[in-house]
């Protein structure tokens, strides 16, 4: 379930509510809270995953190209790919 900020218009109060979609309002100071537009939360990864995957599928094709077993290689090697 998403989560929503609202905010009372009476007493500037604000809380984060976990409901669904189509759920009422919280109450605050016998009113319903307002809910704020914000911008959705999107989880960023700092480091591209793939971007190890392809750089150890390369190593691996590299050692099977050379007759040798496919390994996983340190992470110093992986830095240097």
């Amino acid at each position: 379930m998403p989560i929503y900020p609202y905010r009372c218009d009476s007493c500037q109060a604000e809380r984060e509510v976990i409901a669904p979609v189509d759920s009422l309002p919280p109450f605050c100071c016998k009113q319903p809270m307002t809910r704020l537009i914000t911008m959705p939360a999107i989880i960023k990864v700092p480091f591209r995953a793939d971007r190890w995957v392809d750089k150890l599928d390369d190593f691996q094709k590299r050692q099977v190209d050379k007759g040798e077993k496919a390994t996983v290689p340190p992470m110093e090697v992986l830095s240097k790919l």
